[in-house]
């Protein structure tokens, strides 16, 4: 059994709570605190099932490795995404809400967000949601970024046809990256991020 302690705790969302692996750095643990993040977390493990089997190229998401007994219940293990140095990565939104910083990384960051948009059109990757706290920007050694998704994958259908036809797919990962700009363009207002916003549009 693992023994997750409050000094390897990472971060948590509204169902969810994630830590550092006690004893292997490329991993955290997600453990589910209430019955929603139990589903939510069998959908994205199904889903990543999905794409595996379907051979996509799902590198933009986290790696999965299995369930492990844990101190707070079930843990599910996912790749701990950090930059090369292995420092933490920060998020789209970090970047939105400072504007020094997306300064600094402007034409990567719009290079690597257009990247990532390609690859779930290409890849048929979908999500329940594109949000800045989802996207984790993962700096690389010789300086170019990845941008990483690391919540909310899959389809929350009771029947997801968009699993199985690529038209249905393509359409729903279209309509989720205009809500993610239309979102940017109300909460930021600073006309450096409405720039970022209008160059990944």
């Amino acid at each position: 059994m693992l023994e997750l302690t409050e000094d390897l705790f990472v971060g948590n969302g509204y169902h969810k709570k994630c830590f550092r692996h006690p004893t292997d750095s490329t991993k955290c643990v997600k453990v589910a605190y209430t019955e929603d993040g139990k589903v939510d977390l069998e959908r994205e493990i199904k889903y990543l099932r999905v794409l595996k089997r379907k051979n996509k190229d799902y590198s933009c998401l986290p790696k999965y490795y299995g369930s492990i007994e844990t101190s707070l219940g079930v843990g599910y293990l996912f790749e701990f995404i950090k930059n090369y140095d292995n420092s933490m990565c920060l998020t789209n939104g970090h970047c939105c809400d400072n504007p020094k910083l997306l300064e600094s990384n402007f034409n990567e960051l719009v290079q690597a967000m257009k990247a990532l948009r390609l690859s779930l059109f290409d890849n048929e990757i979908l999500t329940m949601g594109l949000f800045p706290g989802n996207f984790l920007i993962q700096h690389n050694q010789d300086g170019s970024l990845n941008i990483r998704l690391i919540n909310d994958m899959g389809s929350a259908s009771l029947i997801p046809i968009e699993y199985y036809f690529s038209f249905f797919a393509k359409k729903r990962i279209k309509k989720r990256w205009v809500r993610f700009t239309e979102y940017l363009n109300r909460k930021y207002s600073d006309p450096l991020v409405k720039n970022f916003i209008k160059a990944i549009s």
